[in-house]
């Protein structure tokens, strides 16, 4: 396999990888959402600041193509930040 074919292959997973990610954060967004609307609708604080994290780690998955691993540490950090 020559180099530019390889180099080719690993670009494929990558943009895969990267979507993959991004639909990801698309479901989390929907799914934040819902939860943060039923936290509402049952007058359950906790559960209206749940949907709220899930929402914003689903916007930077989508947004920045990372992983759900990696927006959790943003979202981590950023909470440690405000602090």
């Amino acid at each position: 396999m020559s180099v530019s074919a390889r180099f080719s292959h690993s670009t494929n997973i990558k943009v895969a990888n990267m979507n993959l990610d991004r639909i990801e954060g698309n479901w989390k967004q929907l799914k934040g959402g819902a939860q943060q609307m039923w936290g509402i609708f049952t007058c359950d604080h906790f559960e209206v600041i749940s949907g709220r994290r899930v929402r914003q780690s689903g916007k930077a998955q989508e947004s920045y193509g990372i992983s759900r691993d990696y927006a959790g540490k943003l979202l981590a950090a950023r909470q440690v930040c405000r602090k």
